[in-house]
């Protein structure tokens, strides 16, 4: 039973993978004064939905590793996080028409993001190559 849905866990991980690419597309926008604020909380991405649609069968969580509903859980504060700093970096650099201005703040929050989806995305498939052994 656990076989057919643990090659799924790409299908989990695609809308966090979607998000963060759609997230900084939307920062890069939003800090080079292309869009508006308006316009940055309709276009981000709803990563808690889309995530719910995608979770497993509460009988087979267990074969998940212990910490995978935390650190999915922090992706998303850290998505929220994101969101919010650029917020603040945008209006702090539109009151300076500084473009660009708190890209070195958001950027580092961005690639810590992606490397955090990108162990995730590592352990569940060792996770799911142990079903094999």
């Amino acid at each position: 039973k656990l076989l057919q849905y643990l090659p799924h866990h790409y299908e989990w991980l695609d809308p966090m993978e979607r998000a963060i690419s759609s997230a900084s597309m939307i920062v890069s926008s939003f800090l080079q004064h292309n869009i508006e604020h308006e316009e940055l909380m309709t276009c981000w991405p709803r990563l808690l939905a889309d995530l719910s649609k995608k979770d497993l069968p509460p009988r087979l969580k267990v074969f998940l590793p212990k910490d995978i509903y935390e650190r999915g859980n922090l992706i998303l504060r850290e998505m929220d996080d994101l969101q919010y700093m650029a917020i603040k970096c945008g209006a702090q650099g539109k009151l300076k028409n500084m473009p660009f201005y708190g890209w070195d703040t958001c950027f580092p929050k961005l690639s810590a993001i992606e490397k955090m989806i990108a162990s995730l995305h590592n352990d569940l498939e060792e996770r799911y190559k142990a079903t094999f052994d």
